[in-house]
Order: structure tokens, then C-alpha cells, then sequence
């Protein structure tokens, strides 16, 4: 049947009716029949992503140890779980190969990498993860270098990879030797290696090592330089001879224990033997 309201046929009316019921509803703040606002389900929820973030290069370098870092620009719209470097010596870490988180928990971070080899190159990226997942920075390439290095009175000097034991005496039954520089362990090794006998100090000035011969045992200046870089120098906590005699009249000579940062030497007699550590001057 074709029935007609005021003239227009019926299904037209109906038509018309629905559409400026529609139109309220939207114009008013309505809501549809699921109680979403106009214009759909999601248009309140905000999107999440992975974090953006940036790598940062290392202000240090050690044989043995680095400091790279990262920075986040975007979360992601999610809190941040985790933030740290990893590395490998293969081109794009993971968090499946070597992994440090930052304890730094600002998005401008820091991560300290120890256990590193000499002369090695390492790949690392900066990383963060949040519930969506893990994302990494822009990849760094970084170079260790063949020896540690410490600078003590204006001088650079580069450290041998090992302590080393020595099996015999600082000098000759407490005998003096006049090698009593505080600052130049060159000086006094040449000085002690002079003498007859096989002490530590002619150890190294005869090591013929790592592809150089001038090396010497430090002063007790120069130990103590290296005690506090001792860790990233992968240095154990022993004691270590000095080049440095104290007294001529006692026949005693300094040493160091490297298990005590606050510690700036030990003065014991010369007969005894020990640990030396060899070190060379950068030319």
C-alpha cells in the first residue's frame, strides 16, 4: 500500500525522519547504540608505539672498559620498563647479545660497559623498551684502544694489559740504589736496572712486549695515578711494587695495594718480592 503523508510518499518521510535524528543526536554530544561518543569507538584512545630514541657516543674508552648512552625522544605513549646499551662485535646488537641497563633512569642516559678486550672494534646501540616492545638507537662503532692510558705530571703513560709476578727482590738484600724519584719512574728504573742481580724494576726494562722495549716500573706518583683508574684498567686488588726507594739508611721502597683506593702507599723492605706492573711513556 502507498501511503502518502501530506503528499510525500511514506518511505521518503521515513527516510528524511532518520537522518535529523542522526544529525541531533551528533550535534548534541549523542552517543550510538554501543554508548560511543560521535565519531567512533577509538577516537579517545591514544595510540601506543615503540620508544624513539638516539645512541650516544662514549666520553671514554679503555681497553677494558666504556661509557656509551642513549637518549629517548618518545616513549611511545607508554612508561618506559628498561633503558640501556647493548654491544657486540658483530654489527646490530640486540638485547640478545651483551646488554647493560642505565641506572640512570633520566631519558638522557648513561650505561657502563666493562669487560671489553684491547684493540677490539664493538658495535653498540642504545636501547629502551616499553610494553609494545624494544627499540634501539642508530648504531655506534667503537674502537678500543691496544693500552690503558693515564695522564700523572703532564706525562701519558700507557699501562701494560697484565700484572705481572715477579719472583725476585725489589733490589739487593736492602742494599741502596739512590732510585728515590717520586714522579719518574724512567729515571729510577734505569737506575736500578743497572745494578747486578734480577730485580723487578730490570724486569721491565728487558720486557720486550706488545710490539715496544722502553718499558719501566712506575714511580710512586705514577702507581698511585693508576690506583684510581685501577678498575677500568682491570687491574686486581694486589699489592704492586713502585720504582721509588724511601729511605737509603733503611732499605726500604714503596708499594701500593690496589685493594685500597685511600691508600697511598706502603713503604716495606726491598728484599721481599712482589707483583710489578709495567707501564711506558706515549711518545
Amino acid at each position: 500500500m502507498n501511503l502518502k503523508i501530506m503528499g510525500i510518499p511514506s518511505s521518503i518521510a521515513l527516510f528524511t525522519t532518520a537522518i535529523s535524528i542522526s544529525f541531533l543526536l551528533h550535534a548534541c554530544g549523542g552517543k550510538d547504540d554501543n554508548n560511543n561518543p560521535p565519531g567512533g569507538s577509538n577516537q579517545n584512545q591514544t595510540s601506543k608505539s615503540i620508544p624513539t630514541l638516539s645512541s650516544s657516543e662514549p666520553s671514554e674508552i679503555t681497553i677494558y672498559y666504556a661509557n656509551p648512552g642513549g637518549k629517548i625522544s618518545d616513549n611511545g605513549g607508554a612508561d618506559i620498563t628498561s633503558r640501556g646499551v647493548v654491544w657486540s662485535e658483530k654489527q646490530q646488537p640486540t638485547i640478545d647479545d651483551n646488554k647493560v641497563e642505565a641506572t640512570d633512569v633520566s631519558d638522557d642516559f648513561v650505561s657502563e660497559i666493562y669487560g671489553l678486550s684491547a684493540s677490539t672494534t664493538y658495535y653498540v646501540r642504545a636501547y629502551a623498551s616499553n610494553s609494545e616492545g624494544t627499540a634501539y638507537g642508530n648504531e655506534i662503532k667503537i674502537e678500543t684502544p691496544q693500552f690503558t692510558s693515564v695522564t700523572v705530571g703532564g706525562k701519558t703513560l700507557y699501562i701494560a694489559p697484565q700484572v705481572e709476578f715477579f719472583n725476585g727482590n725489589w733490589a739487593d738484600n736492602d742494599k741502596p740504589t739512590f732510585a728515590s724519584d717520586k714522579m719518574d719512574g724512567a729515571k729510577n728504573t734505569q737506575i736500578i736496572a743497572s745494578k747486578n742481580g734480577q730485580y723487578a724494576a730490570k724486569y721491565c726494562a728487558e720486557k720486550d712486549a706488545y710490539g715496544f722495549s722502553d718499558w719501566y716500573m712506575p714511580s710512586i706518583d705514577e702507581l698511585n695515578a693508576i690506583l684510581h683508574i685501577k678498575d677500568k684498567a682491570n687491574i686486581p686488588p694486589v699489592t704492586i711494587w713502585s720504582s721509588t726507594e724511601d729511605d737509603i739508611l733503611t732499605g726500604d721502597a714503596y708499594l701500593v695495594d690496589f685493594g685500597d683506593t685511600n691508600l697511598g702507599g706502603i713503604k716495606i723492605k726491598t728484599k721481599y718480592t712482589g707483583k710489578c706492573l709495567c707501564v711506558r711513556q706515549a711518545q
